[in-house]
């Protein structure tokens, strides 16, 4: 290299190697009956997935609500249960930090765009997600820039960069912004996060932290008393403008591999949150229109990881011990139309200690799987057994049963009557069988939820606050049919038709989703591989969905429906090389619809945009 330099002449370009893969959190192997509901990071882009509840819609059994377009909150119900849907990052629980939740994940602030694996797994009782983090494994530094526009003034901007080192030392940073303006009802609203991994990954052993930072601003949302925009001069109700900041890091060290013989892992946490807004309350009788009130909440909560386990062949057998510590926030209750409302002092930090055990088999024709978790953040135990048999590659059976424990008792109200219910101990489960015809699977099967407390969406109204919202939901149970695969060549279909036996609150009686696709390489035309195409058409239907309500404006206790819905959107991808333009239009036939009562959906959206990935 010296005497290049001497004669004058460049270096050589150090050649480009690949070191030991960054260290990966544990995920199940899900015993579902046509494969596992899991997304890579490009899979995740091609399916048109802008949040994490646009991936949840696809499972049966799921159903998510949002408020509006992409900065919109959103959370999602396995069963009806808006509780019963868990994030991981990393083996990390995302607890409920904002206490205006109330107990329920919003979606909203899960960044998918940091993640390179998704996989989603349907336990008997609730649905656990699991994301694994970008990583690299290579010395060329690679890069990617994502640029998307669209409709209701939405930017996005994406930039990615990450590099191993001689030895194994790992860089990483990537930061997304996106804005956007609504133009039904909605004031415009901006979302900064940024993420930085440092390390070093040997073939035995690692060490690496990461930080994910995520700053949102959001304008404020309407919610009208009617379903139409003539109802716009007396709302009812709105969601305030947001101004929060979110912090999640943690240093993790780990021997071994999730995939082979004996390893363990160790994580320690802070995830932080910081609320600062204006609370608005509208009021049609008051001149000015507004009481409100300045809100400041911040949370913190730590959370100590310990896993290990043995891999050998389809055996798996893995031991857990979780740790969560959090600072104890006020019960929070939005300021009254009387008299505005100071918050109490903040109690005492409690810790909750959650041990967990796994053991899964896993062979061609049977995945067999038993897991069992002590009390959590949700305050609940479970135990439940998984298993998928196939047979000759053209039959499969799937089934999950479980049981839970929960000892608190709420009031809650059960149609108009106020009774004392247990929140959760009940029998849950699933059953499904699907035969394949050529590459398409054809199936149905079961859904059955025991009794429950179900918990209000309150991020959405004040007027959803305990103890109005509480409800006492009985047994539902709900059958479901599925076609996934290849019906001729590089035309495939993905349909899913959901149907509910009872008025649950928080489920439709009926709900489909079915989306007519190609995708192709047409390898015969480009051998090289690089070229690729997706183009689809996904019909998404719901009949009326109830809500528990408490008119502000009015007083009684009060039930709201949405109305039924049909929504057709169409997306097409095109890859070059390592570029990839994608085209998506949402709700082509500019219907008026809503997920949550009283919060319209964009009509007709138009986002497109290119994703291009670079070395060296």
């Amino acid at each position: 290299m010296d005497s290049l330099r001497a004669l004058g002449q460049p270096p050589r370009p150090a050649r480009d190697t690949i070191k030991a893969p960054i260290t990966q959190a544990e995920v199940p192997r899900p015993a579902d009956v046509t494969g596992r509901y899991v997304w890579t990071r490009d899979s995740i882009y091609n399916a048109g997935a802008l949040t994490l509840a646009d991936l949840l819609d696809r499972i049966p059994g799921v159903l998510a609500f949002r408020a509006g377009w992409v900065a919109a909150p959103a959370v999602a119900g396995y069963m009806g249960d808006l509780r019963r849907i868990r994030v991981f990052y990393d083996g990390i629980e995302l607890p409920v930090l904002d206490p205006r939740s109330g107990r329920i994940l919003d979606l909203s602030w899960v960044q998918l765009w940091t993640v390179e694996e998704v996989l989603a797994e349907r336990g008997a009782a609730e649905l656990r997600v699991y994301l694994r983090s970008w990583r690299v494994d290579r010395t060329t530094p690679q890069s990617r820039v994502d640029v998307f526009t669209g409709d209701q003034s939405t930017n996005v901007f994406r930039g990615f960069f990450g590099r191993r080192y001689e030895h194994g030392e790992i860089l990483q940073v990537a930061g997304q912004q996106f804005s956007t303006t609504p133009s039904r009802l909605n004031g415009s609203s901006d979302q900064l996060s940024l993420f930085a991994r440092l390390g070093i990954a040997r073939r035995l052993w690692g060490i690496d932290a990461l930080v994910l930072r995520t700053s949102a601003h959001r304008g404020f949302i309407a919610r009208l008393d009617e379903f139409s925009e003539t109802a716009l001069a007396a709302p009812f109700d709105t969601l305030p403008t947001l101004d929060a900041v979110r912090t999640d890091a943690y240093l993790r060290a780990s021997a071994g591999s999730v995939d082979r013989g004996p390893w363990i892992q160790g994580i320690a946490s802070v995830l932080g949150f910081r609320y600062d807004a204006f609370r608005t309350v509208v009021r049609p009788d008051v001149p000015t229109d507004t009481l409100g009130q300045q809100i400041d909440t911040t949370a913190q909560h730590q959370q100590f990881l310990l896993t290990g386990g043995y891999t050998s062949g389809p055996f798996r057998v893995s031991l857990a011990q979780r740790v969560s510590v959090f600072e104890r926030l006020p019960r929070f209750r939005p300021p009254s139309l009387i008299e505005l409302h100071e918050q109490p002092p903040r109690e005492a930090d409690y810790t909750v200690w959650t041990p967990s055990a796994r053991f899964s088999y896993d062979i061609p024709w049977l995945t067999a799987s038993l897991f069992a978790e002590g009390r959590g953040l949700d305050s609940t135990a479970r135990v439940e057994a998984m298993a998928r048999v196939s047979a000759f590659s053209l039959l499969a059976f799937s089934g999950a049963v479980g049981r839970t424990w929960d000892d608190r008792r709420f009031v809650a109200l059960d149609s108009t009557t106020v009774v004392v219910a247990d929140a959760g101990n009940g029998i849950f489960g699933r059953a499904e069988g699907a035969v394949r015809l050529r590459q398409l699977w054809l199936g149905g099967g079961l859904l059955r939820r025991d009794v429950s407390v179900l918990y209000p969406p309150r991020i959405f109204s004040d007027s959803l606050r305990d103890p109005f919202g509480l409800r006492l939901g009985s047994a539902a149970t709900g059958t479901f049919v599925f076609a996934r695969g290849s019906i001729y060549k590089a035309l495939k279909v993905d349909l899913l038709g959901v149907r509910w036996g009872d008025s649950s609150f928080y489920l439709p009686k009926y709900q489909s989703r079915a989306e007519l696709y190609v995708a192709t390489n047409l390898l015969n035309r480009f051998p090289s591989g690089n070229f690729g195409l997706r183009a689809s058409l996904v019909h998404e239907y719901r009949s009326k969905v109830r809500f528990p309500d408490r008119a502000l404006l009015e007083g009684p206790l009060a039930d709201r429906f949405t109305v039924d819905s049909r929504v057709l959107n169409g997306l097409i991808e095109i890859r070059i090389a390592d570029a990839v333009l994608q085209y998506q239009y949402r709700n082509l036939l500019a219907a008026d619809y809503e997920q949550v009562p009283g919060y319209l959906m964009p009509r007709q959206t138009q986002y497109y945009g290119v994703r291009w990935n670079f070395f060296n």
